[in-house]
């Protein structure tokens, strides 16, 4: 049923029409993606102070039909966005072993006294 582009959270930013129930719940969609990708309608109906039938309804609005598929794929937006900041992260040079480190440091703190 979903048929338009972007991800939920363009959709919610696009100023699209809202009534203000709905748009307390966009509102705290946005405020935190991914609580709102694993919080039930109502947990979100509740943060928002509206109502699960307004919650519903703006996933319907949204080109949903129904609420779970509008949390899959603001699910699948969170998952995107973590992944994209994933490949922007310098990757690793080298690997320290924790072995290692653990050696050279009691070498250094344990080395037997100087005797001339």
């Amino acid at each position: 049923m979903h048929d338009s582009p972007g991800s939920v959270v363009t959709q919610l930013c696009s100023g699209l029409q809202l009534y203000s129930a709905e748009r307390r719940i966009a509102d705290c969609i946005l405020a935190d993606v991914k609580w709102a990708s694993v919080a039930t309608s109502a947990e979100l109906a509740k943060a928002s102070h509206s109502s699960e039938a307004t919650v519903t309804r703006l996933c319907h609005k949204l080109g949903y039909a129904n609420y779970r598929k509008f949390q899959l794929e603001l699910a699948r937006d969170v998952l995107e966005q973590q992944e994209t900041e994933a490949r922007k992260r310098p990757p690793m040079t080298r690997c320290i072993r924790p072995c290692s480190i653990f050696r050279t440091t009691v070498r250094r703190r344990f080395r037997p006294p100087f005797r001339p």
